[in-house]
């Protein structure tokens, strides 16, 4: 049992996510926030549309005038049975979009 406690928290130590380094308990669930916030989130991706749905966060981001851009509401041109992939293996995949452009082809 000893060991598993010490690998588990060996895993938090190395993963950067370290709440017990938190000197108080604010800075600790400031910790937890951060580390949650850096999970990896679900996403819908429209291929063609080259799409992101930000399911968390409830945001789209698109690319517009040569940058990623993320807005609130659904863009015009996407209707609601438009086909999408469930992208569960990234955290922001529209930084490295080339590899899911290439992965999910039309």
């Amino acid at each position: 049992m000893c060991k598993v406690v010490v690998l588990i928290m060996m895993i938090i130590v190395l993963s950067g996510c370290n709440p017990i380094a938190s000197s108080t308990a604010q800075d600790g669930l400031k910790q937890a926030k951060a580390c949650e916030d850096n999970a990896k989130r679900v996403y819908h991706y429209y291929h063609d549309l080259e799409i992101y749905w930000d399911l968390k966060a409830k945001v789209y981001v698109v690319f517009d005038d040569g940058a990623w851009v993320k807005m609130p509401v659904r863009p015009v041109i996407l209707t609601t049975d438009y086909p999408y992939v469930v992208i569960d293996d990234a955290l922001d995949p529209w930084l490295n979009h080339s590899h899911y452009k290439d992965k999910y082809p039309f």
